[in-house]
């Protein structure tokens, strides 16, 4: 009795009312959308000079995957401030929760992509001057937000059921 009311003074309520299935999940999706946009990327940018595997491709790779991970870390804090894991006793289903928090979350997280230069985003920063392609800069982080709240929310919308 005495750690669980210890365990309550050191956890914000936030966190102790959070389901965690849902952080699971919502993590996944989020990382699966962040792995398309890579893809997407990937297809897009055309043919490679040298078939196979290259360095600079698991370079490439790790800073994709490192994004994922930080959007799937951004979306779970940002989440459970936000309302979107607390544990619900019925089948109703906030979807302006979700909206919300891929508004908050998506610029955070493409900001970090940019400024740390991993793919697709950081690919801006890599190529070009910086202050010369602010505009670049926000139609990423515009675009990036709107298909992060697109694919959460129908990934929502469409498995609210499911559980």
């Amino acid at each position: 009795d005495e750690a669980n009311n210890d365990d309550k003074m050191i956890l914000p309520d936030a966190f102790q009312n959070a389901n965690i299935l849902e952080i699971r999940l919502d993590a996944t999706l989020a990382s699966c959308y962040g792995l398309c946009r890579f893809l997407i990327y990937d297809i897009t940018t055309g043919a490679k000079n040298v078939p196979g595997w290259q360095m600079s491709d698991f370079i490439m790779l790790g800073g994709a995957f490192s994004s994922c991970i930080v959007l799937s870390m951004v979306w779970s804090l940002v989440g459970i401030y936000t309302g979107v894991f607390k544990v619900r006793y019925s089948d109703e289903y906030n979807l302006m929760n979700t909206v919300l928090t891929a508004a908050i979350a998506g610029p955070l997280w493409l900001l970090v992509e940019i400024g740390c230069g991993w793919p697709p985003g950081g690919v801006i920063i890599a190529t070009s001057d910086f202050t010369a392609d602010s505009s670049n800069v926000m139609f990423t982080i515009v675009t990036g937000t709107i298909g992060l709240i697109s694919v959460m929310c129908l990934g929502k919308a469409f498995t609210s059921g499911w559980r």
